[in-house]
């Protein structure tokens, strides 16, 4: 008895920590079992089929399924078994399968005895693509039935009209072929249905797990619980799509950036995307691991990423989500994976900053200055909390004795119209010279802001500054800073435009609590006190020494720092070799620049 599992992956190269997992024929055969109860299969059904419950049995099984798979040369896909016949577990009657590019349709057909039958609510089924990630096979030792199985995961449905798409839930589909009846008859269905579903997902069908995921997971992360969730929500689901993964626990804080900046590249490239099981800490020291490389470039684009939620912010998968019109519940973890298996993906802006001492740092989330950068920092003690920490942090910080530091700062910004107008004369005049398609390098993106931060900026160029005392300034890439902080409703992940938001001194206490209690749905946008300018460059020079500083809520030097760059990353489709491994996730993170600035998709 077999179902759909992650092919073994081979040992790690240069010696990485790494796990990698297969299903064996006696879980196959557990999980076989375990579906069909799922599905309502009675002992009736199991005798009917023929399952044999020892695990001999099973290894039988998949050896003579291995043969049949054999038996199907590539080129009989010409030869598709017309009709195909079975029953659907838990519906009644006999039904016709038909494979097409969207979906996989059951159409009932009429008993023996009458051609005609009423029209009923059950005539048809349809398994959508758009919510299943693989299929399989269920077979029993005498290969006497054949049971299809396809892995959906649909939406639930939402109370309220209007409301983000409910989160996506296992629902399985089990076809019971009895004709055609023959071993390899059978064999080609699966073949066809496997290649349906691939093709589904923009890829080629092709032996699976040809490169596999590497997935870095942070033990630590959040309450602790990453590892847990990877087992028990993302790896499964990667087994039912036919993803072979390699899982690295990372042992440190900067294990991932090390890792990442000294293995060669024909070890990195050996895989075919890499997915972060952690918070947000984890993807921003992989990415700045690989801006440490002098083949940066290279690596961004054949190497795409993925987030799965499992920190105590987790601020890019919540936007991601939100962008993508799903829900944030408890269980969007399960969407993420869904998301990843499926291979949707989509672009996401970074923005690349450099401090006045020198040092360039690649953020995918957010620039914070002052209070809530400390509160970020605090939070840390409590991390055992989860997301709550950052809630305590705030009250701990609001609830002190005495005043709100305040923090003295010039900030510059270069409004998103102004700059786009610039963008648009320019790419005016790269259409006229014939120049259109010009990849420039990440270090020579500086368009909008002089090479150093101690140039003035350009006087014409309707650059917008101001000096103040401020509680704090946060630059945001992202429309969330956390699951529950709805920070900035405008932006989305690819939009090109970099969100600066400031609150300047003199606001009180009150009013700050009710702009951190509005923040879950977006409400403190509405708040007088609140600033927001949406950008395309920035430049805050702190007057206070000491200030606190946090980079996709990592600590920096507090220090002048300016962002040179803003750009849509996406990996080029045609260097992945259309593997299977290459579905990797909608949060798949992608990088495209035309002349130097952000293309739109």
């Amino acid at each position: 008895m077999r179902v759909a599992a992650s092919c073994p992956a081979a040992p790690g190269p240069n010696g990485l920590k790494s796990t990698a997992r297969a299903g064996t024929a006696a879980e196959a055969l557990d999980s076989g079992v375990r579906l069909l109860s799922e599905l309502g299969a009675n002992d009736e059904d199991l005798d009917d089929a023929g399952i044999d419950t020892s695990a001999t049995a099973a290894m039988a099984a998949a050896d003579e399924e291995d043969e049949v798979s054999k038996m199907v040369a590539p080129s009989a896909a010409a030869a598709v078994p017309k009709p195909i016949r079975g029953h659907l577990i838990g519906r009644q009657g006999t039904w016709q399968l038909h494979i097409d590019a969207a979906a996989l349709r059951f159409v009932r057909q009429p008993p023996a005895a009458s051609k005609e039958s009423a029209k009923d609510d059950n005539e048809s089924f349809v398994c959508s693509f758009d919510d299943t990630v693989g299929v399989g096979f269920i077979s029993d030792g005498g290969c006497r039935s054949r049971y299809l199985c396809a892995f959906r995961y649909v939406r639930r449905p939402v109370a309220a009209p209007g409301r983000p798409s409910g989160p996506r839930q296992r629902s399985l589909v089990l076809f019971r072929i009895v004709q055609p009846a023959d071993p390899p008859g059978v064999a080609l269905v699966g073949r066809l249905c496997s290649q349906a579903v691939a093709r589904s997902m923009g890829r080629e069908p092709g032996p699976p797990g040809k490169r596999p995921l590497l997935v870095l997971l942070n033990p630590r992360s959040g309450q602790g619980r990453a590892d847990k969730l990877f087992r028990e929500t993302a790896e499964p689901l990667l087994e039912e799509a036919g993803l072979a993964h390699r899982l690295v626990r990372t042992e440190s804080a900067g294990h991932a950036t090390r890792l990442l900046r000294d293995s060669p590249a024909e070890e990195l490239l050996s895989y075919s995307g890499l997915v972060i099981v952690s918070g947000d800490g984890l993807l921003y020291e992989a990415l700045n691991g690989l801006a440490g490389r002098p083949d940066c470039l290279q690596l961004l684009r054949r190497l795409p990423f993925g987030v799965l939620p499992a920190g105590g912010g987790n601020a890019v998968a919540a936007s991601l989500a939100h962008a993508n019109g799903d829900c944030l519940d408890r269980e969007f973890a399960v969407t993420a994976a869904f998301n990843l298996a499926k291979a949707r993906p989509r672009p996401v802006d970074l923005a690349l900053v450099e401090a006045a001492s020198g040092a360039s740092y690649l953020a995918c989330l957010s620039v914070n200055y002052g209070l809530l950068a400390q509160v970020d920092l605090e939070s840390e003690r409590y991390r055992f909390l989860g997301g709550a920490r950052f809630a305590l942090a705030f009250g701990i910080r609001l609830a002190a004795p005495g005043g709100l530091r305040v923090y003295r700062a010039r900030l510059s910004y270069l409004p998103a119209e102004v700059a786009e107008a610039k963008d648009a004369e320019t790419a005016d005049v790269s259409n006229d010279n014939g120049d259109d398609n010009n990849r420039k390098p990440l270090a020579s993106l500086k368009r909008h802001l002089p090479a150093s931060l101690s140039d003035p900026l350009p006087s014409n160029a309707g650059w917008v500054t101001e000096e103040a005392d401020y509680l704090l300034v946060l630059a945001s890439l992202h429309s969330h800073l956390a699951t529950d902080n709805f920070y900035a409703p405008p932006c989305r992940p690819d939009d090109g435009r970099i969100y600066v938001t400031w609150v300047a001194a003199g606001v009180s206490k009150v009013d700050l609590l009710r702009m951190f209690l509005s923040v879950g749905d977006g409400g403190h946008f509405r708040a007088p006190a609140f600033r927001c300018a949406a950008a395309r460059a920035f430049r805050l020079e702190p007057l206070d020494d000491g200030g606190p500083v946090c980079i996709d809520g990592e600590t920096a030097p507090c220090e002048a720092m300016q962002n040179n760059g803003i750009g849509a990353w996406q990996s080029d489709s045609t260097e992945t070799d259309n593997l299977a491994a290459t579905s990797t996730t909608p949060t798949t993170l992608r990088r495209r620049w035309r002349g130097g600035a952000y293309e739109k998709p």
